[in-house]
């Protein structure tokens, strides 16, 4: 699959990477998949982490029909 966004973590060893409809978070270290976040929005075209890492945005939708911003809570 096409990779369309990818962020890291400032206080934890945690990637996140954008795909189609949905998020995959991996292990900064060994690479190891942590957890799936759907985004059944579309594509995420932006991901960021917020400044403590504890909160992921995502931004993004479907092309030319809706876009829509998400937040979601890493920690838990």
């Amino acid at each position: 699959t096409a990779l369309y966004a990818l962020a890291a973590s400032p206080g934890a060893p945690l990637i996140a990477v954008a795909g189609q409809k949905q998020i995959l978070l991996y292990h900064a270290e060994t690479s190891r998949l942590l957890g799936v976040l759907p985004f059944p929005e579309g594509v995420a075209h932006v991901l960021r982490f917020s400044r403590n890492g504890s909160i992921l945005i995502a931004g993004g939708g479907h092309a030319s029909q809706a876009g829509c911003v998400v937040l979601y809570d890493v920690k838990t």
